[in-house]
């Protein structure tokens, strides 16, 4: 079962409609200081994961640190060290991905699970 922990959160303007993106990483938006968008980098290293669910230009609280829910873009197993997909969702760490978090519970492909962000990126070599 997915539970919340401890957080660093910071609330972003949303730069587009997020509403049905809530626990997805996101990304600031290379266009504009202070906004947010979908984390849409496979293996990239986003901002952290979304706690609600804004729509353009309200603000949403991200989680930059600590224990989170995410969506499963795979079957993710406890203990799997993870990385974002090109979807936002969370995948198991492959080889040259930027290693993200670690899984606390798993889950099926498109469940929600918990799982600890760092905030920073280690590379899987």
């Amino acid at each position: 079962m997915a539970e919340w922990g401890t957080q660093i959160t910071w609330a972003f303007e949303s730069a587009q409609d997020l509403s049905n993106k809530r626990y997805h990483f996101v990304s600031i938006n290379g266009t504009q200081d202070q906004q947010i968008v979908l984390h849409t980098t496979s293996g990239g290293l986003p901002l952290g994961v979304l706690q609600t669910k804004p729509k353009s230009l309200e603000f949403g609280t991200v989680c930059l640190n600590g224990i989170t829910k995410l969506v499963a873009g795979g079957t993710i197993s406890a203990g799997d060290l993870i990385t974002s997909s090109a979807s936002g969702t969370a995948i198991k760490v492959t080889s040259g991905s930027l290693i993200v978090g670690r899984a606390i519970s798993g889950v099926a492909s498109g469940g929600i699970f918990t799982a600890y962000i760092s905030g920073v990126g280690g590379l899987l070599s």
